[in-house]
């Protein structure tokens, strides 16, 4: 199903706010814990040779001139090397300097398009650290945090950490589903990757699948690594309600190849690199993320996503 108006450019991206301190993701297969955050500074951080500060906000950041070689200012700071403050980091978010109830804007995520109604907001209800995080009603035209900034990586991969809760087992999700994308367009006009869920396991979804060679049209990749047709390969990775997720995507559009963790750990099943098929040059080139849930056959219910990062220096992992 493609069928959502395109999302609006907002203005350039001005600097990054910086992930919380959080503490382990939950085992998919056990109850889980949530993460402590670090402590609430608001300072913002400059570097080790008088660069300017970036944006003020929970978790300092690193200055934007001079070099990596500063001390972190905010009280809850994290120690370098941390995903937030390495150079490569493109994005970084964990929700904590916007308001409650406020939409998660400029200078990170586009605005939401009207026909959304509010359905992404940043909520104290629930937090992987810190005290706030953003919450998604999914929707079967998609409801995405959509960042600002385009993702021309100069044939690097683009990965994605983020810290998934959902109020629905992924079992218990029904048909397709989908949380990240990432995509040539702002629309879902274009060749789009998802990392989502169907037969109540994690799956990624290419659609419409028109690149490249040795095979054409849609393809999905179950996390039990079944092709098309999940089969007798075992139940995959179920997401189990109410608990917090690490999840990571990397989008790998010079070598076609797609590769996920949860909880830090690779989902062999998810390793795409030719559907099984040998196809070739299939992937799109990956200018945009979406960030949120989207209806095709099921239902997402509601998602909080937390501690949110973009970068190009390989698996972040899920410590900070």
């Amino acid at each position: 199903m493609r069928t959502s108006p395109a999302f609006i450019l907002a203005s350039a991206l001005i600097g990054l706010h910086c992930g919380g301190g959080g503490g382990g993701g939950s085992e998919i297969t056990s109850t889980g814990n949530t993460g402590a955050g670090g402590a609430g500074g608001t300072s913002a951080t400059t570097d080790g040779a008088g660069g300017t500060p970036m944006q003020t906000g929970r978790l300092g950041g690193v200055g934007t001139g001079g070099t990596m070689g500063g001390t972190m200012a905010a009280t809850g700071g994290q120690s370098a090397g941390k995903p937030c403050e390495r150079p490569e980091t493109l994005l970084c978010d964990d929700f904590e300097s916007s308001a409650s109830g406020a939409e998660p804007g400029a200078p990170l995520w586009t605005p939401q398009p009207a026909w959304q109604n509010d359905r992404i907001r940043v909520t104290d209800a629930q937090a992987h650290s810190g005290s706030r995080s953003a919450s998604v009603t999914g929707a079967p035209y998609g409801t995405a945090l959509v960042p600002v900034k385009e993702f021309p990586t100069d044939g690097k991969p683009l990965y994605v950490r983020v810290y998934l809760r959902t109020e629905k087992s992924t079992a218990d999700m029904a048909g397709h589903v989908s949380f990240i994308e990432g995509a040539e367009k702002l629309g879902d006009d274009g060749e789009e990757l998802r990392l989502g869920a169907s037969h109540g396991q994690l799956d990624v979804n290419l659609i419409p699948g028109s690149k490249g060679t040795g095979g054409t049209g849609e393809k999905t990749q179950f996390s039990n690594g079944r092709v098309d047709i999940p089969g007798d390969g075992g139940p995959g990775v179920v997401l189990k309600p109410g608990v917090w997720t690490c999840i990571e995507a990397m989008f790998d559009g010079k070598n076609h190849r797609f590769s996920a963790w949860v909880d830090g750990k690779k989902v062999d099943g998810l390793e795409v690199t030719d559907w099984q098929q040998g196809r070739k040059n299939w992937s799109p080139s990956y200018r945009y993320l979406k960030i949120g849930g989207q209806n095709f056959s099921g239902a997402t219910g509601k998602l909080y996503y937390d501690d949110i990062v973009v970068s190009t220096a390989g698996p972040i992992g899920c410590d900070g």
